[in-house]
């Protein structure tokens, strides 16, 4: 079992009746998030709370094909009490004692700070849009959780995801079209899936070496001519909202097609581009 599902199940077996409600549950995530030095979840201004999609996708696992909890009028509760506390760090099982047994009452200070900072996003969002400069990014998911993913949409104020995936499909929770589509959504973020501007994926399969890729590319951007249907629809959006990204997989942007596209555009058409 994946060590971070050990910390949701820890967090409901310290807690009362080993039941906590569904946010309440997410919130003391967030509290023992903020001790940890390398955080195992992320997390979004969601449901005028802290939220994790991830953590909220591993507590259905858990309850689906684990069994080992239940949700009931929106409360997670504990089946069976396997003791998967005893196989935390010293650290986290600190942690976990601490926040479960003063949550909410010596937490509220931290919470409070929480609402702030939604608070000061909604504001951006609705105040700052004007002042802000207009560019377009672009952003893989290769090692990055969904929750992280957004984090960066959202800190940089971006307001329309353009994905040139060739198939949005990935096994990587959170990144298929439809589920990210969701989640962008319910962040205030538009989606728009372009696969006219991917590469097929047989073109990628036969590529093996930094010489292919190389030739893959350079193919690719020269084939960019060809798409001038589909860039202007990218330089429409631009124009209308502003800050826009274009997504694929890759970490590196140098190692995607994306930093062809992006080049393609802040040459043809003189936008401010950054690579998150």
């Amino acid at each position: 079992m994946y060590y971070r599902r050990k910390i949701l199940l820890s967090i409901l077996e310290k807690s009362k009746n080993q039941t906590l409600a569904d946010l309440d549950l997410q919130k003391t995530l967030f509290l023992f998030s903020k001790k940890q030095d390398s955080p195992l979840f992320d997390f979004v201004p969601y449901k005028q709370a802290c939220f994790s999609f991830q953590a909220a996708k591993d507590l259905s696992v858990l309850e689906k094909y684990y069994q080992q909890i239940e949700n009931r009028n929106e409360k997670w509760r504990l089946k069976e009490d396997h003791n998967y506390f005893s196989e935390l760090s010293p650290e986290d099982k600190k942690n976990v004692i601490e926040i479960s047994e003063n949550f909410p009452v010596q937490n509220e200070a931290s919470l409070r700070e929480l609402a702030l900072e939604q608070k000061k996003l909604i504001a951006k969002e609705k105040n700052v849009r004007r002042q802000i400069e207009e560019k377009i990014f672009s952003i893989g998911y290769e090692a990055i959780s969904i929750d992280g993913y957004l984090n960066k949409l959202i800190n940089n104020d971006i307001r329309f995801l353009c994905d040139i995936r060739r198939n949005a499909f990935s096994m990587k929770y959170g990144f298929s079209k439809k589920h990210l589509q969701e989640k962008c959504e319910a962040l205030n973020i538009i989606y728009c899936h372009l696969p006219e501007l991917g590469i097929e994926s047989q073109s990628r399969k036969n590529s093996t070496t930094a010489k292919d890729y190389a030739k893959l590319f350079k193919q690719y951007e020269a084939e960019l001519e060809l798409k001038k249907e589909y860039i202007q629809k990218i330089i429409s959006f631009f124009y209308k909202y502003k800050r826009i990204a274009l997504s694929c997989f890759e970490k590196k942007h140098t190692d995607c097609h994306r930093s062809r596209l992006i080049d393609y555009l802040a040459r043809n058409y003189k936008m401010k581009i950054e690579h998150l």
